[in-house]
């Protein structure tokens, strides 16, 4: 049976995210995610939603860098679990990696999140090069406070 060397990194990726508590509810406007969507993204165990799932999620996180930090954080280690197997976009991934790297730069991960985020990318081929810096990234999700 072949070995999946991504195993190695995703299990302490989840580990190191493990305390992040599920948000109460996840943020957007009606028009932008349904409540049954916001409901089903936090009723769903996280290593079950697909790229699929998300997909609605990371268009409205893109486009307006909705959300707080603790809520994207949350979904953050399998959104990277998703983007190491190639299942998400190549226009999500970078929306993704730009928020990731902005966090990593701004030192909003704890030691062990952060070292458990870069080998996932490191082992995924993922990283920086081809990523731009985002300031958009900086002044939204991540600036904005949770509630």
């Amino acid at each position: 049976m072949p070995h999946d060397p991504l195993e190695h990194v995703i299990e302490p990726l989840y580990a190191a995210f493990r305390r992040v508590p599920k948000p109460p509810q996840v943020a957007g406007e009606p028009w932008e995610l349904t409540d049954h969507y916001r409901r089903f993204l936090l009723r769903e165990p996280l290593r079950t939603l697909t790229a699929t799932h998300f997909r609605d999620y990371l268009f409205v996180m893109h486009a307006a860098h909705v959300g707080p930090w603790s809520e994207f954080a949350y979904f953050l280690p399998r959104l990277l679990e998703l983007v190491a197997q190639g299942e998400i976009d190549d226009f999500n991934s970078e929306s993704i990696l730009r928020v990731v790297r902005a966090a990593l730069e701004d030192h909003r991960f704890t030691p062990a999140q952060a070292e458990a985020v870069r080998a996932v990318l490191a082992l995924s081929g993922g990283g920086f090069a081809d990523v731009e810096d985002d300031p958009v990234a900086r002044l939204g999700i991540l600036r904005q406070e949770d509630t």
